[in-house]
Order: C-alpha cells, then structure tokens, then sequence
C-alpha cells in the first residue's frame, strides 16, 4: 500500500540554525552521477584503494547538511566536510586526469582551460587548508568567492564554496565532452 505524501514535507528547504538554505542539497543527480563515475574510475585506474565512492562522499555531505543535530553535536562539521570532500581530488588528481583521461582541460592550453584547472587546485587548497585548521583558507576562501573583504567562513560562505567546488569539478570533468 502507497503511503500519501505530505506535501509539507515535499516543499521542505534544509535550513541552517542561522536560517540559510544550502544549495549543497541541491545539486542534481546528474552532477553526482557525473562525477562518482569519473572519479572512481579515476581511482580504480590509478591503483588507488578507496573504501568509499565519490557519490556516499557527496551524499554524506549533503545528509549532514540537512541534518542540524549532527551539526550541533560536532563544532568542527565544516572542518570535517572539507576533509570529505577533499577525498575527491586527492592523490594526484590532476596528472591522473592527464595521464588516464583526454577530456579533461589542459593547464597548458587556453586560458579557459587554465584557470579551470587552477580553480579545481585552489578549491582544494582552500578544503584543504580548512580540514587542517589552517588559518590561510580565508585567502583562498577570499580568491574563491572574490571577496577580499571576506574575514569568517560560516555555513552561507562554506556552503558557496563546496557547492561552486562540485560545479567547478563537472565542469572540469567534462570540459571536452560538452
């Protein structure tokens, strides 16, 4: 037997306890397909053994993201995120894209081209940065979101980031197959 849907829970928007609503959550399926398959293919052709995939990565993120008692009960969820989603382009990210994919943008092409490929770096510079308490994510927190007035990340900020990442990630992923 079919259970009626609440429409009331159909509509719900994942809210911070500062009332900001995270665009994380609504990345599409696409997206995620898109980058789980490339990535673990990625990882499986670079001899790398990982215990996870690239989308219960970005699911993860996104449950933590609608779930504010984990939130709550772990000051350091952002640091934590940030090390998550990190796992994405860890290990030599770019010279496996080069060495195992012709699709993906070339450093040392057009300028298109190269400042994707240095977006993708300082995105995991920045969650990078972040994960280890480093007090330097603020630059690149700064670069990314071109606000050099920017002095906190908090969830709207960090939410940018990561969401603007995964999009930056697609669009990497996928550069010459448009």
């Amino acid at each position: 037997m079919n259970q009626p849907k609440d429409p009331l829970l159909e509509k719900q928007k994942y809210i911070s306890s500062k009332g900001y609503e995270y665009k994380f959550i609504g990345i599409t399926a696409e997206t995620i397909e898109l980058i789980d398959a490339t990535i673990n293919l990625l990882w499986i052709k670079s001899g790398l053994k990982k215990t996870t995939t690239a989308k219960e990565i970005i699911i993860n993120t996104q449950d933590i993201l609608r779930n504010n008692d984990v939130k709550s009960a772990d000051q350091y969820w952002m640091e934590h995120l940030s090390a998550s989603l990190r796992e994405l382009v860890d290990d030599h990210f770019d010279a496996n894209c080069k060495r195992f994919f012709t699709f993906t943008p070339d450093r040392n092409s057009d300028n298109e081209q190269k400042n994707l490929c240095e977006l993708v770096q300082l995105h995991k510079k920045f969650l990078n940065d972040y994960a280890h308490f480093k007090p330097n994510a603020i630059q690149s927190a700064r670069l990314i979101t071109k606000n050099e007035k920017l002095v906190k990340i908090d969830d709207k900020v960090f939410d940018d980031i990561c969401t603007g990442f995964l999009h930056t990630l697609e669009s990497y992923l996928s550069y010459k197959n448009k």
